[in-house]
């Protein structure tokens, strides 16, 4: 077992020794700082004025040894689990970035009493579903990839005991009046907490997911319909990517009713497209995903009589903006104050498919947070095709060929819109029409 705290962690054992080395000198430094601030403290340690080194550095050995033993109660213990224990942090991990992620893939849209029970069994349930096949003794998937989990989560448990130390030592510090000290050590803990908060995935769980031999998640992401966009109806391949409309398409009414809305902290386009609505929605919020296949996102498309991606576009146009796979997305833990979904229901002629972009979205709302999603259903173009025979109707809407292909309208209305939402756990605060289109305005709760 390597004794270098820098070292690849590659199982459990050598986390903890990592942990436990690490801890040795947060509470070595925890006590100089008391020594130098607080008298009698260095007093107390000035009865015992022996010396010795550690790493080269001398210091007092009633030092050393307290830090010693304070670090083996805390190797013991566990005091990583223990703060684990008490915030939940593992719980909500275990639940946020394997179970949901995983049920998800199956095409099981999960109903707030079923994530209550993912929760209660969460224990149970992560043995078959991940440590069978994750685990650091007889992994299933690439070792490379444990190495690469265990080594990052071992760097935030790292963070975690230090700021237990640091909480210890600012406590001194208040009974102590040492409020220069005190007001960094509480400095730090807010800085470090703001940095910890799981907003992404704290362990490479992407990595996990891109990764062939992750046989249960990854295996089910490719075969599930809600992450493939092309679907058959009817004997005829629907390839939903060339649905998307430019940005010269979009409606006013629409890009109106976006720019009237109140800031927000973050938002997502959930089928961006072409990137018809992506700059309302970045006028509007200070964090904007772009959220759709991977076909459409890498795919060369024109912008502007300039041929390139989406992704490249996004990174061009707003710099700092995320741009995910449904895949990317859907294994994500972060959640937003406001998604759009704009004619993507009506452009899925797969009912699970629905159903998985209905889930996604729930899932990835704050407790605040809404999420309106637009569907057209009427207008006179569409009344032409049907009219002229090309068009194949079929229920819940029509097929047309093209020379690009055959395409799907799902003609979904307001009351329709509103049925799918509600089926999918959302609360519908809003449902309206406008011109041909369906509105609904929903919350996750």
């Amino acid at each position: 077992m390597s004794l270098n705290p820098f070292t690849e962690v590659k199982d459990y054992p050598s986390m903890r020794t990592k942990l436990g080395l690490f801890t040795f000198f947060w509470f070595l430094g925890g006590i100089l700082v008391l020594q130098n601030t607080i008298p009698g403290v260095a007093r107390v340690l000035a009865m015992v004025p022996a010396k010795t080194k550690v790493v080269e550095v001398e210091f007092g050995v009633a030092t050393v040894v307290i830090a010693f033993a304070l670090a083996a109660v805390a190797y013991v213990a566990k005091l990583h689990d223990r703060v684990s224990d008490l915030f939940g942090i593992r719980a909500r991990f275990d639940v946020n970035e394997i179970l949901k992620p995983s049920a998800l893939a199956t095409g099981t849209p999960l109903s707030p009493s079923q994530i209550q029970k993912l929760r209660a069994k969460r224990l149970d349930l992560m043995g078959p579903v991940f440590y069978k096949f994750a685990s650091s003794g007889k992994p299933i998937i690439d070792p490379h990839y444990i190495t690469m989990a265990l080594t990052q989560w071992s760097w935030y448990w790292v963070v975690i005991e230090l700021n237990v130390v640091v909480g210890l030592v600012a406590i001194a510090l208040l009974f102590a009046s040492q409020f220069v000290w005190l007001s960094a050590a509480l400095a730090w803990l807010v800085l470090s907490f703001l940095l910890l908060q799981p907003s992404e995935p704290t362990v490479p769980s992407t990595h996990f997911s891109r990764s062939n031999r992750l046989s249960p998640t990854r295996s089910a992401l490719r075969r599930y319909p809600g992450f493939s966009v092309h679907y058959s109806v009817k004997g005829h391949i629907i390839k939903s990517e060339n649905a998307a409309k430019p940005s010269m398409q979009a409606s006013a009414y629409l890009c109106r009713w976006l720019s009237a809305q109140d800031p927000v902290r973050s938002a997502v386009d959930y089928g961006c497209g072409k990137l018809r609505y992506s700059g309302m929605l970045a006028a509007i919020c200070r964090s904007l995903t772009l959220v759709d296949s991977s076909i459409q996102l890498d795919r060369s498309l024109l912008f502007d009589g300039t041929r390139t991606t989406v992704r490249a576009k996004a990174a061009a146009t707003w710099p700092g903006c995320r741009v995910l796979s449904i895949e990317e997305f859907t294994i994500s833990a972060r959640r937003y104050d406001f998604i759009l979904c704009a004619n993507v229901l009506s452009a899925i002629p797969a009912a699970k498919a629905r159903a998985i972009v209905l889930a996604n979205t729930r899932s990835h709302l704050t407790l605040s947070g809404q999420a309106l999603f637009v569907s057209q259903y009427r207008n006179s173009y569409f009344k032409e095709v049907i009219a002229s025979g090309r068009a194949k109707v079929i229920d819940g809407g029509w097929l047309l060929h093209s020379a690009r292909g055959w395409f799907y309208y799902g003609l979904l209305g307001p009351a329709d819109l509103k049925r799918l939402i509600v089926r999918a756990g959302l609360v519908v605060k809003d449902c309206w029409s406008h011109d041909g289109s369906a509105y609904a305005l929903c919350s996750g709760a």
